[in-house]
């Protein structure tokens, strides 16, 4: 059960964080924004699980004890790190990913002129 809520977590983080890309980089990196993200977010997906599988055997006599461990201090680090990225963008930007947008603000986001 826990597993199945590290699942349903990693979803809603996965889609907010790409709702978030265009509001945080300039209209014309977005592009390389999302292949960037992309890019960091698979090299997790590749390297987690090989991590987790090396805590599995080297604990065996453990079972899963000390993979769970792993998977709950990844969890607590993306709480912490969702925390401190709601205030940084409150006090730098405004609080511009926490905005109800009804299209108009980042169409006109992305349709401003970039300095």
């Amino acid at each position: 059960m826990p597993l199945c809520l590290l699942g349903v977590g990693y979803s809603i983080y996965a889609s907010a964080l790409w709702g978030c890309i265009p509001y945080t980089v300039p209209p014309k990196a977005i592009g390389t924004a999302y292949g960037l993200t992309t890019a960091i977010q698979n090299i997790g997906l590749t390297i987690s699980p090989l991590l987790a599988s090396q805590t599995m055997r080297t604990s065996r006599k453990d079972g899963y004890f000390w993979t769970m461990i792993y998977y709950m201090t990844l969890s607590i680090l993306g709480c912490i790190i969702n925390v401190w990225l709601y205030f940084d963008d409150l006090n730098n930007r405004g609080g511009i990913l926490d905005k109800v947008d009804k299209g108009e603000e980042l169409q006109a986001l992305l349709t401003s002129p970039t300095p």
